[in-house]
């Protein structure tokens, strides 16, 4: 822990020291060792502040991240910067000054150094968050298709999670400004969207990221920060978003892949749990059947996946159990699949209740009067036999 009464107290002769060792030494370790304390007192402030010190500190890791200075100084003054993220709220309001910070954080994103990508992401993701208001003219494009590129080329697992959360993070900025207008009404700040923006490029690459899950990894790995990605881009874009859904789910429920077949239907169940009832009608539209058919497919895992995509739609939208025949075949699809897994009977039974649930709704939503009986009610005694059995398994 540093003494910042100390450090605040002879503030300018330290300042002084560490620029002179980032500015004049010839030696990588002693610039990196100098950006380093630079970091350290950044990232531990506690109650003492100073924004002009810091000012000076931010001055000193953007010109060492400038194109041209040793990578592993850019590297090092980098991760220092997403510590110094903090005190840029001054800066930014100068136009000047953010495009140089801008400029100078994209240069490092362009690097083909995976490291120094690595860290860039990092430092636009807290800029996103700290610097909100200032952020739309930087949001190419070309940026957006670097992002896209690093999830689609490369093999360091870290770097595409890093890449996936940062639009993570660009979006849950959008949804949490929103909720703080309804909070607080007096006090607006205007919603750019810049999840919008980037909403029909970035999430086919999100798809192909669930293409690459592993069943059997219990750690948090990419495809998973993709599929919590793709929760908030279709609550917040589903308008925007729903020609590119019915895209991915006609384009790859048929592939031979196990694997893309699954992902299908794990992205169905995504959409169906975050969209609004309007964009749900024209997506099933043209999926519901493809949720029934691969219900039955060979693979287990598609199948789970299926009977949870079938959940979600009578559990996030009641109102289709309305249509009684194709409800029944619903039921009749799960109700008659053999119990020859312990994951697929539960997505079964999860779905068998949602699809009563939704029944039992749609009979009393317009009557204050509990019904006699419900078409399923015959089935009732072998539900809690298959659920008793599925204890066992």
């Amino acid at each position: 822990m540093i003494n910042y009464e100390l450090f605040y107290a002879k503030s300018d002769n330290t300042i002084s020291f560490i620029e002179t060792k980032i500015k004049k030494s010839d030696d990588v370790g002693v610039i990196i060792a100098a950006i380093e304390v630079i970091k350290y007192i950044c990232s531990d402030i506690g109650e003492y502040r100073s924004f002009r010190i810091h000012k000076k500190f931010l001055r000193l890791l953007l010109d060492c991240m400038k194109k041209g200075v040793d990578d592993r100084i850019r590297l090092a003054a980098s991760e220092a910067f997403t510590y110094a993220v903090t005190y840029l709220d001054e800066d930014f309001t100068f136009p000047a000054q953010r495009d140089e910070i801008m400029a100078t954080l994209f240069g490092i994103l362009e690097s083909s150094n995976e490291k120094l990508q690595l860290s860039a992401l990092s430092c636009y993701a807290e800029v996103f968050c700290v610097c909100y208001d200032f952020c739309e003219q930087y949001l190419t494009e070309e940026f957006i298709l670097i992002t896209t590129n690093v999830m689609k080329t490369t093999t360091n697992e870290f770097l595409v999670r890093t890449a996936v959360e940062f639009w993570n993070t660009v979006v849950s900025s959008d949804i949490e400004t929103i909720k703080m207008n309804e909070k607080e009404k007096m006090s607006y700040r205007r919603v750019i969207y810049y999840s919008k923006k980037a909403a029909s490029i970035i999430v086919p690459c999100l798809f192909e990221l669930l293409c690459l899950a592993n069943p059997d990894d219990d750690a948090w790995t990419f495809p998973d920060s993709a599929a919590v990605t793709l929760k908030s881009f279709v609550q917040l874009c589903s308008k925007e978003l729903l020609g590119v859904i019915v895209t991915i789910l006609m384009s790859n429920w048929s592939e031979n892949s196990v694997e893309r077949r699954e992902a299908t239907m794990l992205f169905l169940g995504i959409v169906i749990d975050n969209c609004g009832s309007s964009e749900v009608d024209t997506i099933l539209q043209y999926s519901f059947d493809i949720v029934t058919k691969l219900c039955k497919d060979k693979s287990i895992r598609v199948r789970r996946r299926a009977f949870e995509a079938l959940g979600y739609i009578y559990w996030m939208h009641n109102q289709y159990a309305r249509d009684i025949e194709k409800t029944k075949k619903s039921f009749n699809i799960a109700f008659d699949e053999t119990l020859d897994d312990p994951k697929l009977a539960y997505s079964r039974l999860w779905a068998l209740g949602h699809i009563i649930e939704a029944s039992y709704l749609s009979v009393t939503e317009n009557s204050p009067e509990r019904p006699e009986t419900l078409w399923a009610s015959c089935y009732f005694q072998r539900l809690f036999e298959l659920s008793f059995e599925s204890l066992n398994l």
